[in-house]
């Protein structure tokens, strides 16, 4: 990817692109070049499709354990129009991180908000308490 972009220095990617390019990167165990293309994705993102592309964004960051950049892009959706998807997307990469208390705090804001109720938030919750093991956690 790198050399066909540097050959061709007039094309512009469309943030999805990037999204898909660092995908592969991940797959191939290319962490580096994943978050390479991740941080290139955000320099594309426009308003249109904002609320989407840090949707994305922090899903991927929390598959490449990069905690941190999950937050701030968080920070950087809660500017976009609210939504349930964002908080999913959130609680999903902060359970791949193993950040339970921090997806508590992020279900705990989402119960406080005013965003009607999507069971899918919940169970994000308990499906990454599940995969963790975390019994105890679930009967509460």
């Amino acid at each position: 990817m790198e050399k066909f972009l540097i050959r061709n220095p007039g094309i512009r990617l469309e943030w999805g692109t990037c999204t898909d390019m660092a995908k592969a990167y991940l797959k191939t165990g290319s962490t580096e070049k994943a978050l390479a293309m991740l941080h290139r994705t955000e320099q594309l993102v426009d308003a249109a499709s904002r609320k989407s592309a840090y949707e994305a964004l922090m899903i991927l960051y929390g598959e490449v354990r990069e905690r941190e950049e999950v937050f701030r892009i968080w920070e950087l959706h809660k500017n976009t129009d609210q939504s349930n998807d964002g908080y999913r997307c959130v609680l999903s990469s902060l359970l791949t991180l193993g950040d339970t208390a921090g997806a508590e705090v992020i279900y705990r804001e989402w119960e406080l908000g005013c965003l009607p109720f999507d069971a899918r938030i919940p169970n994000t919750l308990v499906s990454g308490y599940n995969d963790m093991g975390m019994e105890r956690r679930l009967r509460n």
